[in-house]
């Protein structure tokens, strides 16, 4: 179970390319819109960032320019679904050793947003390079994505190794992403945390799974966020836990979402067997 605290900013991380991080921010970003929270999503993805690509938008800034001081991110931002406002990647690569002003400046940059949102989602490039580890540790919580496979895995385990060793009270979680079935995940976050529990002396916090779903590539070939474009899908579904799960230990939303604030939606009990 994941903790209960207050989070302005939760990094979306792995270990390896291939295991759906970049579909997990987005879905999550939209189904904690799609609850009344005011989310922000940056891309902070600075070796092929690809969140504008998933929903067909061609933003003319981006965040090299925030970092940079061309422009603030208010500038750069575009409209995504569900009230989700989106900060896009650098349209080329940056070096894999951020300079110390931009670091700086993405510790600025999310301070601001979190002073205006509920919820900021930073998704990180896959790996560790010295740059992606920039990205992560300005946030108050990690997700650490992986799927079942061993390589995944392996990926996973070494990225959650490195994170401890530069900051070892980082508070990191784990998704497994694109699982056949609840026991196929729960084997997988196990060999995680068993490792985890020899690096760090202490629990690691499970955020539960994503449902394998063919409906996850057919939303992005429509360059649509699944739980916008198939609320119904089984895919969907783990989103809106997720995103409860989240939400559990963030700020309530305002207006009038806030009235329904802690109340269980109807079959929230077989969506968490389901998605658990």
């Amino acid at each position: 179970m994941i903790p209960r605290r207050p989070v302005t900013a939760l990094a979306i991380a792995s270990g390896t390319d291939g295991v759906g991080k970049t579909t997990v921010a987005l879905n999550l970003a939209v189904a904690l819109g799609r609850l009344g929270h005011r989310v922000a999503l940056v891309d902070a993805d600075f070796r092929r960032g690809c969140l504008n690509v998933l929903l067909g938008l061609s933003p003319h800034l981006h965040l090299g320019a925030v970092l940079d001081g061309q422009a603030s991110a208010a500038d750069v931002m575009i409209a995504g679904p569900c009230g989700v406002q989106i900060v896009p990647a650098c349209p080329v690569p940056v070096p894999a050793q951020l300079s110390q002003a931009r670091r700086s400046a993405l510790v600025s940059v999310l301070q601001g947003l979190s002073a205006s949102f509920d919820f900021v989602l930073v998704d990180t490039a896959s790996g560790v390079s010295p740059a992606t580890i920039a990205t992560v540790l300005p946030a108050q919580q990690v997700m650490l994505v992986t799927s079942a496979q061993p390589a995944a895995l392996s990926a996973a385990g070494a990225a959650l190794r490195l994170l401890a060793g530069v900051s070892p009270r980082i508070a990191a979680g784990v998704l497994v992403n694109g699982a056949r079935s609840a026991h196929d995940a729960r084997l997988a976050y196990e060999q995680i945390e068993k490792s985890a529990r020899r690096l760090v002396r202490r629990p690691l916090p499970y955020y539960g799974f994503i449902s394998r779903d063919a409906a996850v590539a057919d939303s992005a070939m429509r360059h649509r966020a699944l739980v916008d474009y198939r609320p119904d899908a089984a895919a969907s579904t783990c989103f809106r836990l997720l995103a409860a799960r989240v939400a559990g230990f963030g700020r309530p939303p305002a207006g009038n979402a806030g009235a329904a604030w802690g109340r269980p939606w109807p079959g929230r009990e077989a969506e968490s067997r389901r998605c658990a």
